[in-house]
């Protein structure tokens, strides 16, 4: 069995897609370790999945004075090695072994893309898939994703972000955006080059820097209601996607997720809120909070009818960014809702499955 097959047994990495399963085994490291060597220390606070792929670990606890052998092909190797953070168990090889060292972040990001997308096929009243505009392809999608400004977006939102943005093609010498003027549209450069320059009360025109793909420009004036502070021109062929700002205001500006600490939480689930789990079955099998139900993401659209809308709800998952998407989800049809900071990778384990 090839690498990538042993990768794709993994879980959730098998709930994914063959196109982002193929995407995050490229962005993973497939490591290959000594009999003896130690792969990850009881304490640890990394953010990485350890997932088994041949050989076998023993996992030790120090504090409660427990061990344990994982072997590949075993179920127990199908799933993270001590994923709660910080790290309860120090894994050592047993034999010579291949591990799979995943960022949890980039896991999530592509689960929450996968679940998000097969939610909104399926919803009579949602996007379509198909309706993304052609002209927005894949590729330029994801590099929009892994930019600060939208990696944080919940992906409903930012599925409806993509179907609001124009093309808009130039060529050298065209003027984008001209100092002074009000504010309209928020710029994100997917081909070409661009200068931005300002002039100075004295009539000086300066270059303050260069743009290129994957910079964003105008959103200052935007946020502010200023004129725009300097001018951005084209200095050959290139291509923009820009936003209105109806829609930047509307779907970029303003925040929908609410965070609160494990402390505050606490004390919200004893004053009668309820906590839903929203990662997959498979994970919230492997141990959860003891009050938590799991409602994965892809389900949650269809059983919110269920939900009490006079009850505060607290959302948690891995790292933060499938509750962000739920969180989304909720607030648009009224609910009161928070996501646990942080996500249960930066809890100790409170309770078994």
């Amino acid at each position: 069995m090839s690498e990538i097959e042993q990768f794709s047994q993994c879980v959730p990495v098998n709930s994914l897609t063959n196109q982002h399963l193929k995407a995050l085994f490229a962005e993973s490291r497939i490591e290959k370790h000594r009999k003896g060597e130690v792969l990850f220390d009881e304490g640890d606070n990394d953010g990485n999945a350890i997932y088994l792929l041949e050989g076998a670990v023993e996992i030790v606890s120090k504090r409660n004075k427990t061990s344990r052998t994982i072997e590949s092909g075993a179920d127990a190797s199908h799933y993270a090695l001590a994923q709660l953070k910080p790290r309860q168990y120090t894994g050592k090889a047993l034999t010579d072994v291949t591990i799979a060292c995943i960022d949890s972040g980039k896991l999530d990001q592509y689960l929450t893309m996968d679940q998000m997308a097969s939610d909104i096929a399926v919803n009579d009243g949602g996007i379509e898939v198909s309706e993304v505009d052609a002209e927005i392809d894949t590729e330029w999608m994801f590099d929009l994703m892994r930019r600060d400004t939208f990696k944080q977006l919940p992906a409903e939102r930012f599925t409806e972000l993509i179907n609001h943005f124009e093309p808009v093609e130039t060529v050298n010498g065209d003027v984008v955006i001209t100092q002074g003027e009000a504010g309209d549209y928020y710029y994100v450069i997917r081909e070409g080059q661009f200068k931005v320059s300002r002039k100075t009360s004295e009539g000086k025109v300066g270059v303050l820097a260069t743009l290129n793909p994957g910079d964003v420009f105008g959103e200052e004036a935007l946020i502010s209601n200023a004129p725009r502070n300097a001018s951005v021109i084209s200095t050959g062929e290139g291509l923009l996607m820009r936003l209105s700002k109806t829609d930047f205001d509307e779907l970029l500006k303003p925040s929908l997720v609410k965070t609160a600490t494990h402390a505050e939480i606490e004390a919200m689930l004893k004053a009668g809120a309820g906590l839903l789990d929203v990662r997959t079955e498979d994970e919230f099998a492997q141990g959860a909070l003891k009050v938590a139900k799991n409602v994965p993401l892809f389900r949650l659209r269809r059983v919110l009818d269920q939900l009490d809308k006079d009850r505060r709800y607290i959302l948690c998952c891995l790292t933060g960014m499938r509750s962000n998407t739920a969180a989304f989800l909720m607030n648009q049809r009224g609910f009161d809702v928070y996501v646990l900071a942080g996500g249960l990778q930066g809890l100790k384990k409170q309770a078994g499955s």
